[in-house]
């Protein structure tokens, strides 16, 4: 598979343009989406324990997905390819979390164990803008007219 994603990055980069890689999100065995239905049926339910999957430790993802990222990592320097980490986009306090805290609510990231939810894609859409379309050296902005 890597061998095929290299070939594609040099394609790429023939082109004159640059190929971004996207590293995986965390993963769930159970849906965190079904978590956060729980949680709304069984009211009030502070205690969370025993629910799991509300986040993942950094050595849980890495055990699923270092070695890919590794290979990905080495495409992208062989062939000047950009590796993006997505998964940092749902890193809080050293784990990622599989949910958000707003007013008060827990708001699920993913739609099911694997795909992030619509929240999940604007935290995701926000982490990725940078890497897109970085800010521009103050000297080659416009002069105001």
């Amino acid at each position: 598979m890597f061998v095929e994603v290299e070939q594609f990055a040099l394609r790429v980069r023939g082109l004159g343009k640059t190929l971004f890689v996207i590293a995986d999100v965390p993963s769930y065995k159970n849906a965190p989406s079904d978590i956060a239905a729980r949680i709304r049926i069984i009211a009030p339910r502070r205690d969370h324990s025993g629910l799991g999957d509300l986040w993942q430790s950094e050595a849980e993802y890495n055990r699923v997905e270092a070695a890919i990222n590794r290979n990905l990592a080495d495409v992208c320097q062989k062939t000047g390819a950009v590796l993006v980490p997505l998964n940092m986009a749902f890193k809080e306090d050293g784990h990622y979390i599989a949910f958000a805290q707003e007013n008060g609510r827990l708001i699920p990231l993913y739609s099911d164990s694997h795909h992030v939810s619509p929240a999940g894609s604007l935290r995701a859409a926000h982490f990725l803008l940078p890497y897109v379309f970085p800010e521009k050296p103050s000297s080659l902005a416009k002069p105001d007219a």
